[in-house]
């Protein structure tokens, strides 16, 4: 029997898989629908480092440079002269002016942690031809001509048109597919941004369609043209179904693991992710700076430019310093009041609880820890570790709506400790602002976080526990 291409040949191993509807969670209210990002102010980039926060002109930028090198010799450098210069493992983020502004019909999520926003492009023309086990994007963000990508290096695929489709599916495929309300699927909708997580974090074992009216259907991706998806599946048969008809794909890896693999921590010298004004996320080894320019290679599609211009922010992650985002805790407790129907709402990495953006006080962080109380978080500081480093506070989400406030709802205790012994306790409501944490760990072997729900001794208060949102933001381990 002969196979389209390896995707195939791998899938094809009988197994059964359940999906299950999601668990019940108390209300939400709409996410912020502003743009992504925090804009610097006149113009003005921010470099962020662990010991300081420069402003840098636009002027300046032109004489940015990154020194040749490796590990500790490698620096960043600007000012007519070079006169300032931060250490590239010092280094945390560098925030230029703008905003993400997504306006292409997708993102095409890969292994390496890519994301590319664009839309899919027609082979005719191109050298490569066919579609079989490679797809061509159109990325306008990052390249003037189609992208090749190998359809093993996906993850999956998010539409971001999907609120002004045609509504009803395909009459004979309605009895495959499980049953799902119909919700916003806005780029910035809950829907999205939960679709968004599962994309990345799942890894499911055999390739999903999810629909945009209802349900999903398993079975194997065949192709991504420019019309559509071919599916091939047991209960539909071979489709191929519009991308006005779909919230998402979800591919699976071609690994006979089935589980979920913890998050590595980065050990790449000069790892960064780059987040360019489209919403496009590139992530991998920073090669170059200079004018204004920035050469990045990345596993999946090798050596890229863009322009300091083109870029909204760059994450340094390879250095000293370390995300809690990016490591797995060696325990978790989490549980809420009897008077919810789920027992926990499980922390969120690099989103907040509910799954949409962290945001405390009208600022995101596109890093952090996203939890809800009771939550207990432990991590191993085998690094030899010497500071604990966060910003703490309600997400915004936990702001009461409407006109029903009490002055007990959205509170809760942070706590931190090293080794058992409590360095930190914080009471917080959504009312206060966030608050910077820098603690001394040097020594420590085990790191606890704590979120406890607030106001324990008033009775009324465990009707509120629902906006007990609170977030890790930025929670980092410094060597």
């Amino acid at each position: 029997m002969l196979f389209a291409n390896a995707r195939t040949a791998c899938l094809l191993v009988p197994f059964f898989v359940t999906i299950g509807r999601g668990q019940e969670q108390p209300p939400e209210p709409p996410l912020p629908t502003n743009t992504e990002g925090v804009e610097a102010p006149g113009g003005e980039s921010l470099l962020e480092s662990l010991a300081s926060r420069e402003t840098v002109a636009s002027s300046a930028l032109e004489t940015l440079s990154l020194s040749p090198g490796t590990g500790a010799r490698r620096a960043v450098t600007w000012g007519p002269a070079g006169e300032k210069s931060v250490p590239l493992e010092d280094l945390l983020f560098l925030k230029l002016s703008g905003v993400v502004v997504r306006s292409s019909p997708l993102t095409l999520f890969l292994r390496d942690g890519c994301e590319l926003v664009g839309s899919i492009a027609s082979p005719s023309g191109l050298a490569e031809g066919g579609t079989a086990e490679v797809c061509f994007v159109n990325c306008p963000g990052l390249s003037k001509a189609p992208l090749r990508v190998l359809l093993d290096t996906l993850k999956g695929l998010l539409l971001h048109n999907s609120l002004g489709a045609p509504k009803g599916p395909e009459p004979e495929a309605a009895a495959a597919r499980e049953p799902q309300p119909r919700v916003s699927t806005g780029p910035r909708s809950p829907a999205s941004v939960r679709l968004r997580n599962e994309i990345l974090r799942s890894r499911p074992r055999k390739d999903l369609l999810v629909f945009l009216e209802e349900g999903r259907a398993q079975g194997i991706l065949d192709s991504i043209t420019p019309e559509g998806i071919k599916f091939s599946s047991e209960g539909l048969g071979d489709i191929q179904v519009g991308f006005d008809k779909l919230r998402a794909v979800l591919l699976s890896e071609l690994t006979d693991a089935g589980t979920k693999s913890p998050p590595k921590e980065p050990q790449v010298d000069g790892l960064v992710r780059v987040t360019l004004r489209d919403g496009t996320v590139l992530q991998g080894q920073l090669v170059e700076i200079q004018s204004k320019s920035l050469s990045i290679t990345t596993a999946t599609l090798g050596l890229l430019k863009t322009t300091l211009g083109d870029c909204v922010e760059i994450a340094f992650l390879g250095g000293r310093v370390s995300f809690l985002s990016d490591r797995e805790p060696v325990r978790v407790e989490e549980h809420l009041p009897a008077a919810f129907t789920a027992n926990s709402m499980p922390f969120q990495r690099d989103s907040s609880v509910l799954q949409g953006p962290l945001r405390i006080g009208g600022r995101e962080y596109r890093k952090g820890l996203g939890v809800h109380s009771y939550s207990l978080l432990e991590y191993d500081l085998a690094s030899n570790f010497t500071r604990f480093q966060a910003m703490i506070g309600l997400d915004e989400s936990a702001r009461p709506p409407g006109s029903r406030i009490t002055g007990t709802e959205g509170f809760v205790i942070f706590r931190v400790r090293l080794d058992g012994r409590l360095l930190l306790e914080k009471p917080l409501s959504w009312r206060n602002p966030g608050e910077a944490v820098d603690l001394d760990v040097k020594g420590g072997k085990l790191l606890s976080l704590e979120v406890d729900c607030g106001k324990a001794g008033d009775a009324s208060s465990i009707f509120n526990f629902a906006l007990d949102r609170a977030n890790w933001a930025e929670a980092r381990l410094i060597r």
